[in-house]
Parts: structure tokens; C-alpha cells; sequence
């Protein structure tokens, strides 16, 4: 998976639980490709979060957010020299999505005004057109303006009250053996596991073979407020699967997972298999 520019933001909302103003974070990034964004956070007065996330085209309140927290880009471009008329014509009806009869009035603007976004939007077209065969510059817009941004009414999917934040214990699915499910569920302890087991713990978590993720993150449980997340999807070593998340409880939080597992772990000397590396 190849990862582009990303950027977040900070956006406000009115917690529909409790009334009280709710955090968020914005962000946009490029995934092989294709435009992320997601809007996460939740009320530090009752815990309730919310989340909304998709691809593609980047909703107006998330762009706005992120221009008014790093200032916009412009990019322009030209044709260079040795790209055709047609092929120039089929770079912008492609990536812009416009009718043949626009065509030419938008190659004139790329070239005079350019296209204004976010860092990973106009990264993202700054590539297509350069594949296209253009001379592309990125410039600097708009600057930051530190503005406050709000949105009327709460940006998506509603997630629980963060437990750890309450007190509550967290459970999660432990680490299993392939082909037995998801694991049994166990609690998470913070400091739980020594700390000279983290980091090679951790590592090893990290460098098994992804099985699926997620196109964004998950708040994370463990966290005391709403801005800390973990990687949703599973991973392999060939022998155990476990939720990617495992990696950052084990690296941040020293959380440790079944002994059966640490054991497996250490009699591979914290190596996996060379074919299973993500």
C-alpha cells in the first residue's frame, strides 16, 4: 500500500449527546491514488465520539478545515513540449471529468490561474498531471488563517463513550492461531508487559504480512481523549493473526498479549517468517 501526503486538521461540532462543544480532527491523505478523508473525535465532557470517513471527492467542511489550518497550494501546469495536442486534451478530460467542449478553457486556467486545494489534494493532481505528460509547479495560496471551523451538526457514525477515559476495562480479541477465529477476548492492561519486550514485540507485530485494512483508523479505547487512534485490520505471521492495533498498544502503551503468543514470539526470535514480512 502506498501511502501520499497527508494533513489534519482540527473542526468543532456540537456534541449530540450532551450539548457541549465536540473536537475533531480532519485529515485528508493519498492511498495509491485515491484521495482519504475522515472527520474523528468526539466530547471531552461526556466521552461520545463520531466518525465519518470516504474516498474520493473531499467534502467541503474537511477542505475548508485543512486551508484554514496549512493555507491552500496552487498548482499550475502547461503541456510540455512533447505531448501531443490529443494526448494533453485526454490528461484533462481525465482528470478533471470535463466534456471536450471545456477542455480548452481549462488547459488556458491550469496555466494562467491553476487549480487551489489542500497539500494532498493538489499533490495528487500535480502527479496525474505530470503523468500526463505536463510541466507542473506548486505554489504557495492562501495562507493560514488559524480559523475556528465548524460544522452544524455531527459528522457521522457514532462510536461508545471512550471506556477508558470512564474507568471501564477495554477488551479486545486476543492474538490466535490461524484458522481459529479472532481470538478469545482479554483485557487490556497498560504496563502489563516488561519493557524490554516492547519494541521487539512490536516489531514483529509490525513486519507480519497485512491480511486487510482499513481505509482509515479507529479511535483508540485506551486513549484519555478523543484524538488518539489505532490501524483497523489483521495481520499474519503465517502461524498466529492478530488486529493490527496490537502493534501500537504493545509499542505505546506496553499492553501484553496471550503468553502462548509472547512464547511463540520468542522462540522465533522476535523474527518472522521471510515470506509472511508486510
Amino acid at each position: 500500500m502506498d501511502h501520499g501526503p497527508g494533513a489534519i486538521a482540527p473542526l468543532f461540532t456540537t456534541c449530540t449527546r450532551c450539548g457541549a462543544e465536540a473536537g475533531y480532527h480532519a485529515g485528508v491523505c493519498v492511498i495509491d491514488g485515491v484521495l482519504h478523508w475522515s472527520v474523528e473525535g468526539g466530547c471531552e465532557t461526556c466521552g461520545a465520539g463520531e466518525v465519518g470517513r470516504g474516498r474520493g471527492e473531499v467534502p467541503e467542511h474537511v477542505s475548508a478545515a485543512l486551508v484554514a489550518a496549512h493555507g491552500e497550494v496552487v498548482v499550475r501546469a502547461e503541456p510540455l513540449p512533447a505531448t501531443v495536442g490529443a494526448r494533453a486534451f485526454k490528461t484533462v478530460r481525465e482528470v478533471f471529468g470535463v466534456p471536450l467542449a471545456e477542455v480548452r478553457g481549462r488547459l488556458r486556467a491550469l496555466a494562467a490561474e491553476g487549480e487551489r486545494g489542500t497539500e494532498p489534494e493538489t499533490a495528487l493532481l500535480a502527479a496525474r498531471l505530470r503523468e500526463g505528460g505536463f510541466a507542473v509547479t506548486l505554489e504557495a495560496g492562501e495562507p493560514p488563517t488559524g480559523e475556528k471551523r465548524f460544522v452544524p451538526i455531527a459528522p457521522g457514525r457514532r462510536w461508545p463513550a471512550n471506556p477508558a477515559a470512564h474507568g471501564l476495562p477495554v477488551l479486545t480479541a486476543a492474538p490466535a492461531r490461524v484458522g481459529r477465529g479472532r481470538g478469545r477476548e482479554v483485557p487490556l492492561v497498560p504496563g502489563s508487559l516488561p519493557e524490554e519486550l516492547r519494541e521487539p514485540l512490536a516489531d514483529y507485530l509490525a513486519a507480519g504480512r497485512v491480511l486487510v485494512v482499513a481505509a482509515g483508523p479507529a479511535p483508540d479505547p485506551l486513549a484519555e481523549g478523543p484524538y488518539e487512534y489505532v490501524s483497523v485490520g489483521r495481520a499474519t505471521d503465517g502461524t498466529w493473526a492478530w488486529d493490527l492495533a496490537w502493534e501500537q498498544w504493545v509499542r505505546r502503551r506496553g499492553c501484553a498479549p496471550s503468553e502462548e503468543f509472547v512464547r511463540h514470539v520468542r522462540a522465533r526470535g522476535f523474527v518472522p517468517p521471510p515470506d509472511t514480512t508486510g
